[in-house]
This record gives structure tokens, C-alpha cells and sequence, in this order.
């Protein structure tokens, strides 16, 4: 794993400007993975998933749909999509809604593809797999700097997957009190 050593220590406030850094370094090291090295990782972070008894026993999860650097989500939604509850976030002002994969479309400003239509209440969800822009080995996780996924995950009780490339995993990364730790990080 690595260490950033502008973060060594991560204090106890933490800059937006040192998050941003990590972000830009995470965007320079994934701009070298191939499609097919995103390809081969993601399958590889799939069939971990697939393996976890939480997943195992969940009815509904919570998943994303992938941007291009992110770990590649369609055929793991295709593989389980006609043996489990899939449900999709979609971005609602400045919260999160789910909605079902059936028809999407792609959201603006983020680009995101989204269900078309969110659902009127958000069901009971067993397991939540979520990306994210880094992650430590203490399941911290950095996303995009919006927060969507931290006040969601913080009002609902679940499991929470993070899923990433090697590249993104860290030793410690910036982390403040409002961010939500996964409960596992799975990786290849």
C-alpha cells in the first residue's frame, strides 16, 4: 500500500486542498490502466464480492452505475440482476434517491447513468457497494467531494462495500468526521 507524504499523520482537520491533492494523484494513477487492465480488475473485485457472505445473503443491493475509470459494474449487474434486488442511486438536489436499473439515463451535470425514475420510498437495502475516489486500510473512503454518498449511507443502516483498483488503496487517507467507513474494501 502506499502513503501520500503530504498526508503523513492525516490531521485531525483536514484541508479541502489536501483531498483534492489525493484526488488528482488517484486520477493520474488510474489514467494508466488500460480498458483492459479495468476489464480483468474489475472482474477480479467482482468474483470477491460474489464470494462474501454478506453479499450471499443480501435480497436487495445497493450498486453503481461505473464511469470509465471506475471498476466496471455492467456485467456484474447483468450476472445478478435476475437473482437480486439491484437498485441504483440517482442524484436529487443535494441527496441521494435509488431508483431500479431497468431504463436508465445519463444524469448532468455528473454524466452518471441513473434510473430513469426513483422509487417513492427507499426500501430496506442488505449491502451497499460503493466506489470511490481512494480508500485505506482502515475502510476510509474519499469520494468526489460532494458528499451524496456520506449523507445517504449515514441516515440508513446496511452493509458497506467499497470496491477499487490497487491504485487506490492507501495506507491512510484524508478523512474528517461526516465521512462513512465502509465495512470492507474488496480490490485487485
Amino acid at each position: 500500500m502506499k502513503k501520500i507524504s503530504q498526508l503523513t499523520g492525516c490531521p485531525k482537520l483536514l484541508s479541502f486542498e489536501q483531498k483534492q491533492a489525493l484526488r488528482k494523484e488517484v486520477r493520474g494513477l488510474l489514467s494508466c490502466l488500460s480498458a483492459a487492465e479495468i476489464t480483468a480488475k474489475s472482474e477480479a473485485i467482482w468474483r470477491q464480492v460474489e464470494a462474501l457472505e454478506e453479499f450471499r445473503q443480501a435480497a436487495t443491493v445497493l450498486l453503481f452505475a461505473s464511469l470509465p475509470t471506475e471498476v466496471q459494474s455492467q456485467s456484474f449487474m447483468q450476472r445478478w440482476g435476475s437473482q437480486k434486488r439491484l437498485l441504483l442511486p440517482i442524484v436529487h438536489g443535494d441527496t441521494l434517491l435509488v431508483g431500479a436499473p431497468a431504463a436508465l439515463k445519463k444524469s448532468t451535470p455528473f454524466g452518471i447513468l441513473e434510473p430513469a425514475q426513483a422509487l417513492a420510498k427507499i426500501p430496506p437495502i442488505d449491502v451497499a457497494i460503493i466506489p470511490g475516489v481512494a480508500f485505506d486500510r482502515y475502510n476510509n473512503r474519499l469520494g468526489r467531494g460532494k458528499g451524496y454518498y456520506d449523507r445517504f449511507l449515514n441516515a440508513i443502516h446496511l452493509y458497506k462495500i467499497g470496491v477499487c483498483f490497487s491504485c487506490q488503496l492507501f495506507d491512510r487517507i484524508p478523512h474528517g468526521k461526516r465521512d462513512v467507513k465502509m465495512d470492507r474494501v474488496v480490490n485487485s
